[in-house]
């Protein structure tokens, strides 16, 4: 694909994935003031449903009208949060971000590296009580194959060559080439061959699952689930889930704030323009929402690392996020979040120090008039358009002449596409998968997401050294001399990954573990307080 036709891969407020991520290609929460989908007015005292009696037992959620309740056939990212109640992955993501077995009791590579032999756990049950075994993951895989392209789990198959059922608990999945980064592709669920095989239309709206919430009912505007007690955890202490429809996120906040439903994904940002008496809790988590400042390599002067070191030190990052993010991100040094297992703290740091800014332009050997740029941002994103201009005013400070250039975002990308910038402040919502090669290979420069033009034949060589590692040892080690470089070479300057939160009414109450994969990770250690 050459360049000027390749996908969008800055975004205003939802971004393309960077890679395929355990089911997650586009992320469901806005982090920008933006909104992403046209409000429905609900004027008041008007309802998108009929209001239900609190009680002690239920716990009420919103998602939007389903196509299909089949996990691997959906669509939705917002229909994907909810149908993780009902569902379990083989492989999920810890709250560091960290690939661990779920469903699967032991795993091991052949000698090639390209097999996998995987093992499920003994003794897990559908909700209709019928075992699970090696033919639900293989029945799944085949399923997968023919769903939507644009299916939440469909990349996982991906360099999958075939696959196959060794006896009822172990399967095989056999790659084109190796790959370390496997099983962050194996975060999707199964589902039961017995029942969807049936007819896989028929059961659509009917599902049956394996996770902590069973389906009992749906129609036009409702959906209730019930705990399984033979959940392979501890079980639900919520004894019931009840999910309203809605059409989009302006009426999840009024249902909400009327106390319809007890539960809101939602960007801070957002919520904080919301005035509303209601008690709640608001636990806040790392997205993988990345924001960064970026370099056109095709300009000669940036070439020169002096330039972009002086960037990195003009930049306060420490100040923006208290300032600008207002507390609602973490920095970064490199597009991991700072919150995952393979994130590395000792690296080379560039502390905000305008003289020592001054003294690498004095160094670079360019005047003034050879250190003129425009910085181009897109005007929707309110957080980055201050970002660039504070940083403008920090590169002019030290002897460069920086105007910010505000744009609408198709004109952004359309800059980003034919090369014509010199700096930008954009953006990614990463994959989970931690590779960053689409961000930096020099291969993703034609038809990719490398904006910035970066071609480093070091870079090319720890990427790839990265991608062939076969143990969470190793890809550690790889991923961490990947960041010692980009550290030292300064291909981009990180700024921070932005936070989300779930807001959640006062009474339900317990130690809500969220990760950007699975908001309801831990729901069945939740509990309902009515007296709240």
């Amino acid at each position: 694909m050459r360049k000027g036709t390749r996908m969008t891969g800055i975004s205003v407020c939802v971004c393309l994935s960077l890679l395929t991520g355990c089911g997650m290609d586009m992320s469901r929460l806005a982090a920008t003031p933006a909104a992403t989908e046209a409000p429905r007015q609900v004027s008041e005292g008007q309802t998108a449903s009929p209001a239900i009696a609190v009680d002690k037992e239920t716990i009420h959620m919103s998602m939007r009208f389903p196509k299909t309740l089949n996990p691997i056939m959906n669509e939705d990212i917002y229909v994907s949060d909810i149908l993780k109640l009902m569902f379990e992955p083989l492989f999920l993501l810890d709250e560091h971000e960290m690939v661990v077995p779920n469903l699967i009791d032991n795993y091991s590579y052949a000698s090639d590296t390209r097999t996998m032999t995987l093992t499920l756990k003994d003794g897990l049950t559908w909700h209709d009580g019928s075992r699970v075994t090696s033919e639900d993951a293989v029945f799944t895989l085949d399923t997968l194959k023919g769903a939507p392209e644009t299916a939440i789990y469909k990349k996982a198959l991906a360099n999958v060559r075939s696959y196959r059922a060794v006896d009822s608990r172990t399967f095989t999945i056999t790659y084109s080439e190796p790959n370390g980064y496997y099983m962050y592709n194996l975060c999707f669920p199964i589902i039961p061959k017995q029942y969807y095989n049936r007819n896989i239309d028929k059961y659509a709206m009917q599902p049956i699952g394996n996770g902590a919430y069973k389906f009992k009912s749906f129609d036009t505007v409702s959906m209730s689930l019930e705990k399984n007690d033979a959940y392979f955890r501890t079980p639900p202490h919520i004894q019931n889930v009840h999910v309203t429809i809605s059409p989009d996120k302006q009426t999840d906040y009024y249902l909400f704030e009327q106390g319809i439903t007890d539960v809101l994904p939602a960007s801070i940002y957002d919520w904080g323009k919301h005035s509303s008496e209601k008690q709640t809790e608001v636990k806040e988590f790392v997205m993988q929402y990345f924001d960064f400042v970026g370099f056109n390599f095709k300009r000669e002067v940036f070439h020169n690392l002096n330039i972009r070191k002086t960037v990195a030190h003009v930049l306060p990052s420490s100040t923006v996020v208290d300032t600008i993010y207002i507390n609602h991100a973490m920095t970064a040094h490199a597009p991991i979040n700072p919150v995952s297992g393979f994130y590395l703290e000792d690296v080379t740091a560039y502390p905000y120090d305008l003289n020592i800014a001054k003294g690498l332009v004095v160094g670079s050997g360019y005047t003034k008039e050879q250190l003129t740029f425009t910085m181009i941002v897109n005007k929707e994103n309110e957080e980055r358009v201050k970002i660039a201009h504070l940083l403008a005013r920090g590169l002019n400070a030290v002897g460069m002449n920086v105007t910010v250039e505000e744009l609408a975002f198709d004109a952004f990308q359309k800059r980003l596409v034919e090369d014509d910038f010199d700096l930008f402040v954009g953006g990614d919502m990463l994959s989970k998968v931690p590779d960053l090669s689409p961000l930096l290979h020099s291969s993703q420069i034609a038809g990719g997401i490398n904006y910035c033009n970066y071609a480093n034949s070091n870079m090319d060589l720890l990427l790839m050294q990265a991608k062939n590692a076969t143990d969470e040892a190793s890809l550690k080690r790889e991923l961490g001399e990947i960041q010692k470089f980009i550290a030292t070479d300064l291909p981009l300057v990180s700024i921070a990954f932005r936070k989300s939160a779930l807001i959640t009414d006062q009474k339900i109450v317990g130690d809500k573990k969220i990760t950007p994969d699975n908001l309801f990770y831990n729901i069945n250690e939740w509990d309902i307080d009515a007296s709240r």
